[in-house]
């Protein structure tokens, strides 16, 4: 499987994705013995650092991405068309399932056969995670063991705003100030920074925003 990046951001901004596994239904279809369901949940804080994005699984330690795409599964994301044709196929092979006694146990270890309208019911579901990768979440196919996952999106309370500065010291060095919840505050500590002489003015007007 091919690994696809998990999100690209814009500069100064700090994102909590949200990445849960998941038992598909598709494992279920020709079950025939109970067995409970299957769940993960992980949120990931991604900012962008000076040389690029950076993760954390726990807010307090930042990794690069290329170290934090080998902390996560390998994921081949659905695109909404491949998606589609998937649930055209699994709408004719579910169909075919009705009146054979084929089915699939529930959480509660629940057995129920495939009629037509679990069978629309179950196309239904699919159809709301089609309109939800056509908006922006991000679903797996499965692996080899029957899991997918989803790559839930950042809204607006997930996302804080940082700003930084990088600078270019006389000698060809690099240093970076921040992070800071506002503009003003940033300012202030470069005006800081030349008044205590950490950088001089001409330093601080070589700064590369965040």
């Amino acid at each position: 499987m091919r690994t696809k990046k998990l999100l690209g951001i814009g500069l100064g901004s700090l994102l909590l994705l949200s990445l849960v596994g998941f038992g598909t239904a598709a494992a279920a279809q020709h079950q025939t013995e109970a067995e409970p369901p299957i769940s993960l949940e992980k949120e990931v804080l991604c900012r962008t650092g000076e040389n690029g994005l950076q993760f954390s699984l726990d807010g307090n330690s930042w990794m690069p991405q290329s170290e934090y795409e080998k902390e996560i599964p390998k994921i081949d994301w659905w695109t909404a068309s491949e998606y589609e044709d998937w649930i055209a196929t699994q709408k004719t092979e579910l169909e075919a399932l009705i009146g054979t006694g084929d089915g699939w146990y529930d959480g509660q270890g629940v057995f129920h056969e495939w009629t037509q309208d679990s069978v629309n019911a179950q196309i239904a579901e699919y159809e709301k995670i089609l309109d939800e990768i056509k908006s922006g979440t991000l679903y797996s196919k499965d692996n080899d063991e029957g899991i997918g996952y989803a790559q839930i999106p950042p809204d607006g309370k997930d996302i804080v705003s940082v700003y930084g500065a990088n600078f270019v010291r006389s000698d060809g060095s690099s240093f970076h100030i921040g992070d800071f919840a506002t503009q003003e505050e940033l300012d202030d500590a470069i005006e800081k920074a030349v008044s205590d002489g950490q950088i001089t003015q001409e330093e601080a007007d070589t700064a590369s925003y965040q």
